[in-house]
């Protein structure tokens, strides 16, 4: 008469291939899950960027935009003084620029250029959890630049 089971040693096999394939599965989601976040960052970024200069054009007076790493949100006032909004980062994204003064001002002008006080036009985007970041930068003639890293 034949045995027709499986062996112990056939089943902790199973079992640990079966586990590897999870983890990796697990670790992979996770990965995809916070490129995703940032992915929706940077496009969040870009909507304000692009609105700032739609109110510019539309309203014809030039805006005043913030970047305040300490608060981590971007801001931003028309000359007039009206329409204040701002953009909050997700808690686990952290804000961080080298140099110039705490928060980075640009002023968008009607002409499209954009001039800023300290010559610091580039700031980051990191995942606290990932360690991964969005590089962006605001050129003088206006075109924001944005790269996942």
């Amino acid at each position: 008469m034949k045995n027709k089971g499986f062996t112990l040693v056939e089943l902790i096999v199973v079992i640990v291939i079966m586990g590897v394939i999870a983890g990796i599965s697990i670790f992979s989601y996770r990965s995809l899950f916070a490129r995703s976040r940032l992915e929706e960052t940077m496009n969040e970024v870009r909507a304000f960027y692009e609105g700032v200069n739609r109110r510019v054009v539309t309203e014809g007076y030039k805006y005043l935009i913030q970047i305040d790493e300490n608060n981590d949100r971007l801001a931003y006032i028309s000359s007039e003084g009206s329409q204040r909004d701002s953009l909050v980062l997700r808690e686990e994204l952290d804000l961080e620029f080298n140099g110039g003064v705490n928060p980075i001002r640009l002023t968008v002008h009607v002409d499209g250029f954009v001039r800023d006080e300290d010559d610091v036009r580039e700031f980051l985007v990191i995942d606290e959890n990932t360690g991964k970041s969005i590089s962006f930068y605001i050129s003088p003639l206006g075109v924001l630049e944005a790269k996942l890293q």
